[in-house]
């Protein structure tokens, strides 16, 4: 970073580290909350229903906190929130 900004002739701040890496570090699309659930309802072998229902299992509530996590994470919205259509 420091030879980047010896050579563009300015001074080293965060946008020019952002500028230098825009290249090299991956772009993050938008997640969608529906395929979150789908795909950790996939994971762990239970059905969507199953994900966003009562069940208090140890066999549910194991993956609804999984997609609760990835949800507040990555969207910024709950379980409760994303399963409205």
């Amino acid at each position: 970073m420091a030879a980047f900004a010896d050579l563009s002739g300015l001074p080293l701040t965060p946008q020019l580290v952002e500028t230098a890496l825009a290249d090299i570090l991956p772009r993050r699309s938008e997640v969608l909350p529906q395929e979150v659930i789908r795909k950790v309802a996939e994971a762990y072998g239970i059905s969507v229903d199953g994900l966003l229902g009562r069940d208090r299992s140890h066999q549910i509530a194991l993956p609804r906190q999984v997609a609760m996590y990835l949800l507040r994470e990555e969207s910024k919205v709950s379980l409760p929130r994303s399963a409205k259509p």
